[in-house]
């Protein structure tokens, strides 16, 4: 699925029931509580740009006792900065191990700022 700049806008702003990749240009509202729900045991991937925002949880799927699926927080390339935080909070059931891959392209390097990771449940 794809939200090239638009507002996608719902109780649960985008629910995918298999493997999925989201990419975010602009805005997925969750209403409930939650933007983003990918399913458990699929290689998940949520893809956004500087500047595109998610309101709501963003569930990658895959908690440590999951098995082998891993879900990816990928940040893309962009032509302004932009901040990820939320690292087990916001964002929760992704791999994170700080090798989050930044798409190469024309545009410069993605440049975003890392917050601390504080979260004792984000699996590494």
């Amino acid at each position: 699925m794809t939200n090239r700049a638009g507002t996608i806008k719902s109780r649960t702003g985008v629910v995918i029931n298999k493997a999925g990749t989201v990419t975010n240009i602009g805005s997925i509202v969750g209403s409930g509580g939650t933007a983003v729900l990918l399913s458990q045991g699929f290689q998940n991937r949520v893809a956004m740009s500087p500047g595109a925002v998610f309101t709501g949880k963003v569930d990658g799927g895959n908690t440590s006792a999951a098995g082998t699926a891993i879900s990816t927080l990928e940040l893309m390339t962009g032509t302004s900065a932009g901040t990820l935080s939320g690292i087990g909070s916001q964002y929760v059931h992704f791999r994170i191990s700080w090798s989050i891959r930044v798409r190469h392209g024309p545009s410069p390097p993605a440049r975003f700022s890392r917050q601390p990771i504080r979260s004792p449940t984000t699996a590494r």
